[in-house]
């Protein structure tokens, strides 16, 4: 947690760039350690259950008294709001809403976070795919005056209608994120078509598909305006007689030179929950 926490203390500098203490800049916190697991939806407490995943759609965590920087938490794929940012289902673990709040660093941040459903072993075929997650955030932001990840960026630099939006967003934390794809989206396609049907939102995570493609390429355009810091693992996460390091670090990083990369010691899954705010990540 004191890796996190020291890098996101960064976020208050980027309201000089731009943002005027009326229109508080936005930051955007994507997260993708539960993407990748088969099994990641099991309570580790035993009995999921929707509360312990946390709510669909933009969630107030903490109002300040004078807000001037707007956080937004955004899970990975077969995540939830809360679910993806705690150790266990006690609260004192939602460290967004438990932690963040209590430290000075963050007196004049407005915390919120995201969730949308992304479960493949829930219901048929889903037509849904990474762009129609990004216009679920960008409408939650728009409802929102004083403002997903970056695929929500790109469409509201692409679209008029949420010019306002863009402007305000300074920068973005990645946490395992898999900018390049991945090379277990491949053999996970396969296997939740076999179990659940198709997903469109997995295969667009495949190495080299045309959504990633177009969204690094559009990124790219506009990603000097932003502030980027990208964390990745170091630790293979270890599933019944597998154990791999899902996101290698050539994929977690942009390879940008603004970009700020931080190496997190802890495996895909644990890479954004903690025990207690004196954890050294």
């Amino acid at each position: 947690m004191k890796s996190l926490r020291r890098n996101l203390k960064s976020l208050q500098k980027p309201f000089v760039n731009g943002s005027s203490t009326l229109s508080p800049s936005a930051t955007l916190i994507h997260e993708d350690g539960d993407r990748e697991h088969v099994d990641e939806h099991g309570d580790p407490d035993g009995g999921d259950n929707d509360d312990w995943k946390g709510p669909i759609g933009l969630n107030l965590l903490h109002e300040p008294e004078n807000p001037r920087v707007d956080l937004i938490f955004v899970h990975g794929l077969g995540g939830g709001s809360r679910k993806t940012w705690s150790l266990t289902k006690e609260m004192k673990h939602f460290w967004p809403k438990s932690w963040l709040p209590e430290d000075s660093a963050f007196e004049n941040v407005r915390i919120y976070s995201f969730g949308y459903s992304s479960d493949w072993h829930k219901g048929k075929d889903s037509a849904m795919n990474i762009y129609d997650y990004g216009l679920l955030l960008l409408t939650a932001m728009e409802l929102r005056p004083g403002f997903g990840a970056d695929d929500a960026y790109m469409l509201a630099r692409l679209n008029p209608q949420y010019d306002d939006i863009a402007k305000r967003i300074s920068t973005f934390y990645f946490i395992a994120t898999p900018h390049l794809g991945s090379d277990s989206a491949e053999l996970l396609t396969k296997i939740f078509h076999a179990a659940y049907g198709s997903r469109s939102y997995v295969s667009d995570l495949e190495r080299g598909s045309s959504t990633i493609r177009d969204i690094n390429g559009q990124f790219r355009l506009y990603a000097g305006d932003l502030k980027l810091w990208s964390f990745y693992e170091t630790l293979p996460l270890t599933v019944g007689f597998l154990s791999k390091i899902i996101v290698r670090q050539d994929f977690a990083v942009l390879g940008y030179g603004s970009e700020k990369q931080i190496p997190m010691t802890a495996d895909h899954r644990s890479i954004c929950k903690f025990n207690s705010v004196a954890d050294p990540n």
